[in-house]
């Protein structure tokens, strides 16, 4: 049984050009029967192929956190955006990664 059918990627975080698409691609390749989500913000201009569903959320903002240097706490966003996703997820298994990341396989599963 081919174990990537039952796997929800979702991808959190901002969109980076030239960044994120590249690391959507790997992950396809690298596990073609999983359910791809991107789960960002609005007006984020992503058009990948790559995705199975593109979540654009509104962005709660960031809390600074420290005056000097400047800071940025950005749990409310991580949270507002992997959750959107997570509810959206129709796999068995979800998996959470940042958009500036990817997956090269699914070797541990194993």
């Amino acid at each position: 049984m081919d174990i990537s059918k039952e796997i929800s990627i979702i991808f959190q975080g901002p969109y980076l050009d030239g960044i994120t698409d590249k690391c959507l691609e790997i992950t396809r390749n690298a596990i073609p029967n999983s359910e791809i989500i991107f789960s960002t913000w609005l007006d984020s201009n992503c058009n990948s192929t790559q995705v199975d569903l593109l979540l654009e959320n509104k962005d709660p903002g960031g809390e600074y956190y420290c005056d000097f240097p400047k800071i940025i706490y950005s749990a409310n966003r991580q949270i507002v955006s992997t959750l959107a996703g997570l509810k959206k997820a129709t796999r068995k298994y979800a998996i959470k990664i940042r958009s500036d990341m990817y997956l090269e396989n699914y070797s541990f599963f194993d």
